[in-house]
């Protein structure tokens, strides 16, 4: 994949200053909170800068990323690449990026937003035959509301994989919930943080407040208690628990047993 991600912004050939700004500030956001999470440092590890910016018919901006220091990765392909995964997930179904956060989420759905006036911004990379390619539209518009729109809250739990925390914008994890396979922000308190990275790569049981979509499915949860699962191999196994119960069949096999019940 190559260094630049480029945007679009829209399908006409004009846009106002205020859009332009707050179209920048989204991209920039988007950029840095993916950054983050991938990461897992709090301010990144990439220097974004413009390469290229034309007033054409539409507005085009091309963003280039470069390591901040030798000391770490170059993750812009990568982030690159999960922010157009990300983005053609979207545009087809309400399936969230693990990478994703409420924040990238509000980001993209404002942009989609304003393709009700511009036209969709079309994000792409110039890398050739391998050019990849996604839009922000109002299909997208309509997906996010359902993800970040909760449409129910209850006190509960989720259970799943403890992969990521995130401190960039607030404090925040995610689980894939064992039983959608989808992830759930889990948003925490710093006095239980501690605890959290002590959990960390770990299956793990997480109670609170549970913020669900339309279909019932959890969206994210605000965190009271977290704790590790007990792990198969703690549980007694069958023939360790035969004998905890006495005889209640007197030696009788249990269709003899049963007969007997009925008989009385």
């Amino acid at each position: 994949m190559g260094k630049i991600i480029y945007f679009r912004l829209g399908e006409s050939d004009r846009i106002t200053f205020e859009r332009l700004v707050r179209s920048l500030r989204n991209i920039l956001g988007i950029l840095e909170d993916i950054d983050a999470a991938i990461s897992q440092r709090k301010y990144g590890s990439v220097r974004w800068e413009v390469a290229v910016l034309r007033k054409e018919s539409p507005p085009l901006l091309g963003i280039e990323g470069h390591p901040i220091s030798t000391r770490v990765n170059d993750n812009t392909p990568r982030i690159q690449s999960e922010v157009l995964k990300g983005l053609s997930a979207l545009s087809r179904s309400t399936e969230r990026n693990p990478y994703y956060s409420d924040s990238v989420l509000w980001r993209v759905k404002s942009l989609a937003g304003q393709a009700r006036y511009l036209g969709r911004v079309t994000v792409y990379t110039d890398a050739g035959e391998a050019r990849q390619e996604a839009q922000i539209d109002e299909s997208v518009f309509r997906n996010i509301e359902q993800i970040i729109g909760p449409r129910y809250v209850s006190i509960g739990s989720v259970t799943g994989n403890l992969d990521a925390i995130t401190v960039h914008r607030g404090n925040e994890f995610r689980i894939w919930d064992e039983n959608t396979g989808k992830p759930v922000v889990c948003k925490f308190e710093v006095e239980t943080e501690e605890t959290i990275k002590r959990l960390l790569r770990q299956k793990v049981i997480v109670h609170g407040e549970v913020h669900s979509n339309q279909r019932g499915e959890p969206i994210w949860i605000a965190v009271q208690e977290i704790s590790a699962t007990t792990p198969t191999r703690d549980l007694p196994t069958i023939e360790e628990m035969s004998g905890l119960v006495e005889d209640m069949t007197g030696g009788k096999t249990l269709a003899e047993y049963l007969e007997d019940i009925r008989n009385e």
